[in-house]
């Protein structure tokens, strides 16, 4: 709201908002669109961009519908229902919206009881069978994602107890959780979840490198295969495994991220704007933050030399090996290293 108020106060003509209530609680909503008809009063013209259908028809008089960073039409909202505009975003036509799904819920995949965090969340506890959905409900705040990156590993617990399959197992961090069996979809995607800076390629080798080396070696062959794989049983628009993820625009990180990991997990948790945990076949590990070690495209030397050079140094700029930090070694960095 205050991010909000702030471009209100340049007494602007034209307010662009994009996705202004994806923050926001249902009462700040509220508010925020009386702001707007209020704005539409005083003669202020508003760009308003949102995937939430509900706002875009209680708010806007025109819409006009993009695909894959193509147009595709504009009308205005007394001429055109829901329907209409969902058809045109898909590009195809649709059945139901919410169909009815008869799926058999089956045993006891996972079991939390009692998960308490010092600070964040105490006494946790809930079930989730095989087929079924559990939807994780809060205000910005209340802990859900601090309780799935505590599952992950990601987050320590004082106490409290996690089973899979009705067998404990104790989870100390994301590789053990991997381990299990379980996923972890990242909330923000462009900040935990994805090396902007890298390619798609990239980014979902970096999670299976297991799966795309032999004896500590990267073969080519093996990534090829397992990021066109991913590329397709995800739709990643892209002009390639090259593409920068920095470029991707709207889900497409989303699906670049959700095309990372190892091995497929037998349930992922996972979050969207309505903080509801989906299903997904490959996932990718939460908690990481790039750094000179996480960089497996580059050899020690040369992410060090790159990180001068960053500095302003010349390209010219050689570096003796005593000029590396002391802890930089082959023994401190992954196995990726050949």
């Amino acid at each position: 709201m205050v991010e909000i108020c702030k471009a209100l106060m340049v007494d602007a003509k034209v307010l662009i908002m994009d996705e202004p209530t994806a923050a926001l609680t249902q009462s700040e909503t509220e508010i925020l669109f009386q702001v707007i008809r209020s704005l539409k009063e005083k003669g202020v013209s508003i760009v308003y961009i949102s995937h939430r259908m509900e706002e875009i028809f209680e708010l806007c008089d025109r819409i006009t519908i993009l695909r894959d960073g193509e147009y595709i039409d504009t009308r205005y909202i007394k001429d055109i229902t829901m329907d209409d505009v969902v058809r045109m975003m898909i590009g195809r036509e649709i059945g139901e919206r919410y169909p009815k799904r008869d799926v058999e819920i089956g045993a006891e995949v996972l079991r939390v009881e009692g998960l308490t965090h010092h600070k964040l969340f105490r006494n946790v506890s809930f079930t989730v069978h095989a087929g079924e959905v559990l939807g994780v409900s809060g205000l910005m705040g209340a802990g859900r994602t601090e309780i799935m990156q505590a599952i992950f590993g990601n987050l320590p617990v004082v106490s409290g107890k996690i089973f899979i399959d009705g067998v404990e197992v104790k989870i100390h961090n994301p590789r053990q959780a991997i381990a299990a069996g379980i996923g972890f979809i990242t909330e923000d995607r462009k900040t935990e979840g994805l090396l902007l800076e890298k390619s798609v390629e990239e980014n979902i080798e970096i999670a299976n490198l297991r799966k795309t080396s032999r004896r500590g070696i990267r073969s080519k062959a093996l990534r090829t295969k397992l990021v066109n794989e991913a590329i397709d049983e995800f739709h990643i628009k892209c002009f390639g495994p090259e593409h920068e993820c920095n470029n991707l625009s709207g889900r497409r990180p989303r699906s670049s991220s959700s095309g990372c990991g190892s091995p497929p997990p037998r349930f992922t948790s996972g979050w969207s704007s309505s903080a509801a945990a989906t299903s997904r076949r490959w996932c990718s590990p939460s908690g990481f933050t790039p750094s000179p070690r996480s960089s497996f495209s580059t050899s020690p030397r040369e992410a060090w030399t790159s990180a001068q050079r960053r500095k302003s140094i010349t390209s010219s700029t050689t570096w003796p090996e005593e000029a590396w930090p002391s802890s930089w070694s082959p023994r401190s960095f992954p196995r990726c290293w050949a």
